[in-house]
């Protein structure tokens, strides 16, 4: 567990994420195309990545995706205009979809396995706080590197790739569930139809990931939920940069802005751990819908009210995700959690795809968070009027 602890404060240390806008503008490329390189190659991507964590093994599809990270960071030398943006960062997108899904399918089975469900559950909200809190650093840090030498935020990145490959590579990894060894009401599967899955092909375990998300309605529910979350949070998180001089404020407070909603979230997320599941669960219940009130107001403000805005909004979900993460790993079985991890991140990259280049045709910053504001209004709403109900706990 504390080689998950470096893990959580190595992969926070993203310090690419506030500099790669404006390096590839300096180069010539348009950011936009990049960006969209980006999310298409995580949409194509996710789900058969995903399946191969699930078949050939989490700690080994981590590794890959580390050494291909390492290899996208690097490459940013390569960067002289557009196409070699959007090579560059649909690289980087696919490196990722080798992580996402693969890193909490193994944190969730191995703190399972280690002091059970709820154990595993402060342990997710344990591992956000500390990812937080490295994020929170990750600007200041990018910053002073990018002003020394533009290449540097990345050149750094690389090398904290290959030293978290060192971590990983130390990680053991529980034995992959028997297929055949699940009951057929935690599947939903007929007993005729598990019996010969000890080994499945690539199309059986992407046809039985769909097969239990359509016959387990709690988890089909929620990915809706978080699809539409991650929706809001990524276009509220990826306009930022444009929200605060749009309304009258300069980039470093942006800076300042995003730092501390990320210490913030670390310390929310440190709420999460100590809470007991029950709390938990009773604040996740509301959260969502307070947040899209913030989010709402940062359309109608601006300035220091819009800031302060966004930053309790963002430090709501240092809460909300580590606590929705541990309830969708709940109900979905350990042989299939990556494949439907994965499927969870390529809704939210099919959504971006079409959501960010609808919004940035909105004639104003402001009225981009006002449309966000309202649609995280009404997916909190829901989320706050559902009628509780009863969860398969995943085998």
């Amino acid at each position: 567990m504390r080689r998950f602890d470096l893990y959580a404060i190595l992969s926070g240390l993203q310090l690419g994420w506030t500099v790669w806008l404006a390096y590839v503008v300096m180069k010539g490329g348009d950011p936009g195309l990049a960006e969209s390189a980006f999310h298409l190659t995580i949409l194509l991507s996710e789900i058969p990545t995903g399946i191969i964590a699930d078949r050939f093994g989490r700690r080994r599809s981590m590794l890959i995706g580390l050494g291909l990270g390492a290899l996208a960071s690097f490459g940013y030398v390569i960067i002289t205009g557009t196409w070699t943006a959007c090579l560059v960062l649909a690289l980087s997108g696919f490196a990722s979809t080798f992580l996402s899904g693969a890193d909490r399918a193994l944190l969730w089975e191995t703190a399972t396995r280690h002091g059970g469900e709820e154990f595993a559950r402060k342990t997710l909200a344990r591992m956000n706080s500390l990812q937080m809190g490295a994020l929170a650093a990750a600007p200041i840090i990018a910053g002073l590197l990018y002003q020394w030498f533009p290449l540097s935020p990345f050149w750094t990145r690389g090398a904290l790739s290959l030293i978290t490959m060192v971590i990983v590579w130390g990680m053991q990894e529980p034995a992959r569930t028997d297929w055949s060894a699940i009951p057929e009401d935690r599947a939903g599967l007929a007993p005729q139809e598990i019996a010969d899955q000890r080994a499945p092909s690539t199309w059986q375990q992407s046809r039985i990931a769909i097969r239990i998300i359509r016959n387990n309605r709690p988890l089909f529910l929620l990915l809706l939920f978080t699809w539409g979350y991650s929706m809001v949070g990524g276009m509220v998180g990826q306009f930022g940069q444009a929200y605060f001089p749009a309304t009258g404020l300069s980039m470093v407070v942006a800076g300042v802005a995003f730092s501390l909603s990320r210490l913030i979230s670390a310390g929310t997320s440190h709420l999460a751990e100590r809470l007991d599941g029950v709390r938990a669960r009773r604040i996740l219940q509301v959260a969502p819908l307070a947040q899209a009130v913030l989010f709402l107001a940062m359309g109608w403000t601006g300035g220091l009210l819009g800031a302060a805005a966004f930053i309790m909004g963002e430090a709501l979900d240092g809460f909300i995700s580590p606590t929705l993460d541990a309830e969708v790993n709940r109900v979905i079985p350990d042989a299939q959690r990556a494949t439907i991890l994965s499927l969870q991140s390529a809704g939210y990259s099919l959504l971006m795809t079409f959501t960010f280049p609808l919004a940035s045709q909105l004639p104003t910053i402001p009225m981009i968070y006002q449309v966000t504001g309202l649609v995280a209004i009404v997916i909190g709403t829901i989320w706050f009027l559902r009628r509780p109900q009863t969860v398969a706990v995943a085998a």
